[in-house]
């Protein structure tokens, strides 16, 4: 038993004496490997402004050099709702400029009425304060219409009173078509056409028809359509 317990006493006095042995790292080793560390830890990519990254600007930063645009609100809005247009049979959206939507055409080829199988275009401009503001449209193609006069200003609800944010593009479209379906004479622009709708309303699609065959009507001239 005694020499078993001087065995076991002799090898933990060796495990001990090379323990004191082993040589301690080197103040310039452990410098080096506290470089290394702080290098690595500064070069991890880190959200700019503490937030997440999006299309090059960080929360609270500002967009890298040649980086993508940041969209407006305005911006925003007109890509959702042009996502979900839909102009129909009677009707197409063309967009000039393919960097912007927030100007574009909307030609409406109506399939039935005093209109039907002419073409009319209309220019239509997304505001920056949409959709707090209506768009502003105009028809670039001579009509003889009691809704819109003979500049082409467009007299329809709701791109005036009855304009509210909750509408969008695809309404405003919708709300173009219907003016061949339903032109409205007690609500009018053209004020003149109205009068003559509402009191001879044969006259008045004598008059429609000789507009779409490019005959000049009460000194007015339009183009060939039919």
């Amino acid at each position: 038993m005694l020499g078993l317990r001087k065995k076991k006493a002799d090898s933990a006095a060796a495990k001990e004496a090379a323990a004191h042995a082993a040589p301690a790292p080197a103040p310039a080793a452990a410098a080096a490997a506290g470089a290394s560390a702080a290098a690595a830890s500064s070069a991890a990519p880190k959200p700019a402004g503490g937030g997440i990254s999006l299309l090059g600007v960080g929360k609270g930063g500002k967009a890298k050099e040649g980086g993508a645009k940041k969209m407006s609100a305005a911006e925003r809005r007109v890509e959702h709702d042009v996502a979900d247009m839909d102009a129909g049979k009677v009707a197409s959206v063309e967009w000039p400029d393919k960097r912007s939507r927030m100007h574009f055409l909307v030609t409406v080829t109506p399939d039935s009425g005093l209109w039907k199988s002419a073409s009319f275009q209309f220019d239509v401009n997304v505001p920056k304060a949409y959709p707090h503001e209506p768009p502003k449209v105009r028809c670039t193609t001579p009509i003889y219409h009691p809704n819109i006069d003979w500049e082409g200003a467009v007299c329809l609800n709701i791109l005036r009173k009855d304009w509210k944010p909750v509408l969008d593009l695809n309404a405003v479209v919708y709300g173009l078509i219907m003016l061949f379906y339903e032109p409205n004479a007690n609500d009018p622009l053209n004020h003149d056409v109205a009068d003559e709708m509402r009191s001879n309303k044969a006259l008045f699609e004598r008059n429609v028809e000789a507009s779409l065959r490019g005959r000049s009507v009460k000194g007015h001239s339009f183009p060939r359509l039919l």
